[in-house]
């Protein structure tokens, strides 16, 4: 039995295939992320680079009472995951450590950062 049946599959391309897309520079990406934290206390806990730059970075955000990451991930597939665009998340923790929620802070389209004007951060 097809535990998948109904659902529709996200066509994703491979790393390889992502150069189609627009990729932002490795100084666009700290750019973005430099506006995003500023004010805020955040320490990298990851990060993954291709011969494109980076497609995967990781802030822990640091605030007394709250545990938060900023998730950067490039459109494609890669051992660590996929994304169907090029987004940054704020990935939202309880205190077992166990994801409770996530929104899109800031999506890569047409080659500039557009800030989601409705997010909460």
């Amino acid at each position: 039995m097809n535990n998948n049946e109904g659902v529709a599959e996200l066509d994703l391309p491979s790393s390889s295939e992502a150069g189609k897309e627009d990729v932002p520079s490795p100084e666009e990406v700290a750019e973005i992320f430099a506006k995003l934290l500023e004010g805020k206390e955040a320490k990298e806990i990851q990060s993954c680079e291709d011969e494109k730059g980076p497609y995967l970075r990781v802030f822990k955000v640091l605030r007394r009472g709250e545990d938060k990451e900023y998730l950067y991930m490039r459109k494609g597939r890669y051992a660590e995951g996929s994304s169907a665009e090029t987004a940054i998340y704020a990935i939202f923790f309880n205190e077992a450590g166990e994801a409770t929620g996530a929104e899109i802070l800031a999506r890569y389209i047409g080659g500039q950062w557009e800030i989601n004007p409705w997010s909460t951060e």
